[in-house]
């Protein structure tokens, strides 16, 4: 039998397919393709990274089927966690479902000569504010093990704020002391109080029906889940509960005997006005008490920022943002449960959202029709977004929504977010190639009221719909009339049981189909039992009179 790192594909360095373990049994599930995720990632000697694998069969549905490992450049085990070797290089991490379907990954690793550690060390109970205050712009500091407590930092330029493992950052506090009150426990003497957002903006209701409670930044956890906070004393039951910021008391309809209850405090963790250059990396920032549209980490008028490598979770508002300047980076982050987003930008140049996981944010109850959901990216140019994996957002995945232009999306992973996996709204150029966007809500790429967008080499599975462009009437932006025009959508493969692909128009305005130069050209289709899977001139249309419009006419259309 072959070596164990030898059961790939034929000529693959050198060795022979050899499944390792029994033969495969013919009952188990063909897998007809399998992705694996992320496509790329640079990391230094020793650094690890996890992959994952998506198999699906020859219909396009999720199977449960064992995936083997190959690495070059280091060692990856069973569950796809990959730990880079010494030797600096491009090396490649390979998952194969079976001898038919495989898939590749590039793995980059920097050259091993890290920069110097940082000589300022600070120790939980330390204010990082006032080691900040006491030393030169351009200081590092090293946050070392342990939970930081109430710790808000406004860097000066330059600045390094590196994470040792175990490093966390909390906006909240312990309580430990309750009463009991018509059948509740209580908590007295909170006097926290921070900034909030009102109850609508801008005519648009903030909070979704039945929560209007989210409008209140500060949140209360037991055992670190989140409970739902409601605006009265007399809704308090199970896994509710309610501030009297006038009595300063917490009511909760939960017993806390026993658990760790806490509830957060503090605005924000990092905030960096006209701050150039600095960087936080390595940190778990966590129950920060920021309201909508602000985030627990951000930047605002900042070139060069970078946040990395951090595990953002359980804070009201937005996870990170940066607001303006130039260049910045976000990346490799680990962006989940936030209340309102996860990820939020907005007139920004140059920034790149790469490598991140952004789940399960939008647990506060805020309308992901207003502004909730896995991220959300507004007035950027060249904005690039890649190798993110972005599922089970309460609302879109990816969001450009007002004035960006040059935007490129690729190599993204989005999955079953309550609305669009991309969403391309009132905005200009953009390409969007080569993601996959599995099982989402409204559709796995949906461009709306945006011209001159390209759209190929995704695949697109199981959500409502596949690729839609919409066009309702928007009015127009900074450079021009939100409008569908020049959208070319081709060489995609789209595995549909229900919804559509196509364009949908709520102007009165046949030339979106006629005149606006909107197409489709050699895609692949993969159709349930539906007679109609596409959708133009105002109707749904089955795969012939689809074809009988031009587009797709060298396009590939199967049953699943």
């Amino acid at each position: 039998m072959a070596p164990a790192a030898c059961f790939f594909l034929t000529g693959l360095l050198g060795c022979d397919l050899v499944m390792p373990g029994t033969p495969r049994q013919e009952t188990e599930p063909s897998a007809a393709t399998v992705i694996v995720f992320p496509k790329q990632v640079t990391l230094g000697p020793q650094e690890a990274r996890t992959f994952r694998a998506d198999v699906r069969d020859d219909r396009g549905e999720s199977v449960s089927s064992r995936v083997y490992w190959l690495a070059t450049g280091g060692v990856i085990d069973d569950e796809g966690r990959f730990v880079a070797g010494n030797e600096p290089g491009r090396f490649r991490v390979v998952v194969a479902a079976d001898a038919r379907s495989a898939d590749t990954a590039t793995v980059t690793i920097s050259s091993p000569s890290p920069p110097d550690a940082p000589s300022t060390w600070i120790y939980p109970g330390q204010d990082i504010q006032a080691a900040v205050d006491v030393h030169p712009a351009g200081t590092a500091f090293l946050i070392k093990a342990g939970t930081h407590r109430l710790q808000q930092v406004v860097p000066k330029r330059g600045n390094e704020f590196v994470g040792e493992p175990g490093a966390i950052l909390s906006g909240a506090v312990v309580l430990t002391e309750f009463e009991r009150e018509d059948g509740l426990w209580v908590a007295t003497g909170q006097s926290q109080q921070n900034p909030r957002y009102g109850p609508n903006v801008f005519g648009s209701e903030v909070c979704k029906s039945g929560r209007k409670g989210c409008i209140y930044p500060e949140d209360l956890f037991v055992n670190d889940v989140p409970l739902q906070q409601v605006v009265s004393r007399s809704e308090v039951g199970p896994g509710t509960w309610y501030f009297d910021y006038e009595a300063d008391k917490i009511y909760m309809g939960d017993d806390p005997t026993g658990r760790v209850v806490e509830t957060s405090t503090t605005e924000f963790a990092f905030r960096g006005n006209h701050v150039h250059g600095f960087t936080v990396r390595g940190v778990v920032i966590e129950k920060y008490a920021n309201a909508a549209q602000m985030s627990a980490i951000e930047a605002f008028n900042s070139d060069d920022v970078v946040f990395e490598d951090n595990e953002i979770r359980l804070n009201h508002g937005k996870g990170i943002s940066i607001m303006g300047g130039a260049n910045g980076r976000i990346a490799r982050n680990y962006v989940h449960h936030q209340g309102q987003l996860g990820v939020g930008t907005f007139g920004t140049t140059n920034l790149v959202i790469e490598g991140n996981e952004i789940a399960h944010n939008g647990f506060a109850g805020y309308s992901m029709f207003w502004e909730a959901g896995g991220s959300k990216f507004v007035r950027t140019e060249d904005l690039i977004v890649r190798d993110n994996y972005v599922h089970h957002n309460v609302g879109p995945g990816l969001w450009t929504d007002i004035d960006n232009i040059r935007t490129l999306y690729e190599d993204n992973l989005t999955v079953a977010n309550v609305r669009m996996g991309i969403y391309h709204e009132i905005s200009y150029d953009a390409v969007i190639r080569n993601n996959t966007s599995l099982e989402n809500g409204e559709g796995g790429i949906v461009v709306a009221h945006s011209p001159n967008v390209e759209v190929y080499g995704n695949t697109v599975t199981d959500n409502e719909n596949g690729i839609m462009g919409v066009q309702r009437d928007r009015g127009d932006g900074r450079y021009g009339p939100y409008q569908i025009r020049n959208l070319y959508v081709h060489d995609n493969t789209v595995s549909m049981a229900e919804g559509f692909t196509g364009l949908r128009q709520y102007v009165g305005d046949n030339s979106y189909f006629t005149t606006r130069n909107n197409r489709f050209e050699r895609n692949t289709y993969l159709l349930g039992a539906e007679p109609k899977y596409f959708h133009w001139e105002n109707n749904g249309r089955t795969a012939d009179e689809w074809r009988s419009y031009g587009h797709d006419v060298n396009g590939t259309f199967r049953s699943r």
